[in-house]
């Protein structure tokens, strides 16, 4: 039941490029400067930034001056616009079946199914009522 690094990967790629341009500093980071100043791997940053990308959070420049800013504000931006950027609508359970040797099982794994689905709409629900800004307006100059 793990989501992937990558997922706070993103979120603090997504933070990073946020303090920034929450400071003023619109030039376009580079995958290789955010890879460093992150310590994350240049091969992950740039899988992350592909993800995000196609689904509308950042945008490119390729060429001198080139790299990636945030397509809208970071105060429209969910952490569960992050979450569906990495995850692609992946359930945070996998279902059980824990044997269905009589409705009895049958119905205790139903029920199961019903508990877990319950809590990760819970979760995407917090997730949906956070934004970046919410995560760094304490801390931005």
């Amino acid at each position: 039941m793990a989501y992937s690094l990558a997922i706070t990967q993103a979120i603090e790629i997504m933070l990073y490029i946020s303090v920034k341009m929450e400071e003023g500093h619109y030039e376009y980071l580079s995958t290789k400067y955010i890879s460093q100043k992150l310590s994350i791997p240049s091969p992950s940053v740039s899988k992350i930034l592909k993800y995000l990308l196609s689904s509308g959070l950042v945008e490119t420049k390729e060429g001198a001056g080139g790299g990636i800013l945030l397509r809208k504000s970071s105060k429209d931006i969910t952490l569960l616009d992050v979450f569906l950027a990495i995850e692609n609508q992946k359930s945070l359970f996998k279902k059980g079946n824990i044997g269905r040797l009589n409705e009895k099982a049958e119905n205790i794994v139903v029920n199961m199914n019903e508990a877990l689905t319950g809590v990760e709409e819970i979760m995407k629900e917090s997730l949906k009522s956070t934004t970046l800004y919410d995560l760094i307006k304490d801390e931005i100059k």
